[in-house]
């Protein structure tokens, strides 16, 4: 549910000098047919999918598109992540949206986290940091951009805290 095309987004990844990009739209394994090797970049398809109380969690590597839609509940979503054979991580654990918050730190694992957002971190930028990457973006995007993120502290001291507990793989995005 991005702005571009499965095709556009492997284009733009070879373009950034990425080897791979994952695909995780809302819900859905639609471009599940579109992953594998296009142009050198390698194309995985997840899910990420919407609680209807406790965030987003994402699914990666799931061998095929399932008969049935995700419910919305975070305990069923993750069984059907695993049902379908692949690993789950908690998306923008920490979002400043609290829609997008994950609230269900005490499912049982395995399930990881992803550490840095773009957009989570970008959320919590504040207009000082973002006006500051609207006025570099023209000289040099790519240090406006870094420039716009913000350190993702207290997901990592969340991520000590269930490392504690059990082994939890931790990831990044964009969003």
């Amino acid at each position: 549910d991005g702005g571009g095309t499965p095709e556009q987004v492997a284009a733009a990844a070879r373009r950034a000098g990425l080897s791979f990009v994952a695909l995780t739209d809302h819900n859905n394994l639609d471009a599940k047919r579109f992953e594998g090797y296009h142009d050198g970049v390698l194309v995985l398809v997840g899910t990420e999918i919407s609680t209807a109380s406790s965030g987003h969690i994402l699914g990666l590597g799931l061998r095929e598109d399932p008969v049935f839609r995700f419910s919305g509940d975070p305990h069923d979503a993750l069984d059907d992540i695993r049902l379908l054979g692949r690993a789950a991580f908690a998306a923008h654990p920490l979002s400043p949206r609290a829609d997008f918050r994950w609230t269900a730190w005490d499912l049982p694992g395995p399930w990881g986290i992803e550490l840095l957002n773009g957009d989570s971190q970008w959320r919590a930028a504040g207009w000082g940091r973002l006006l500051r990457t609207a006025a570099l973006y023209g000289l040099n995007p790519r240090y406006a951009l870094l420039g716009s993120l913000t350190p993702p502290d207290a997901t990592l001291a969340q991520w000590d805290r269930l490392l504690a507990q059990r082994p939890v793989a931790g990831i990044a995005g964009a969003d």
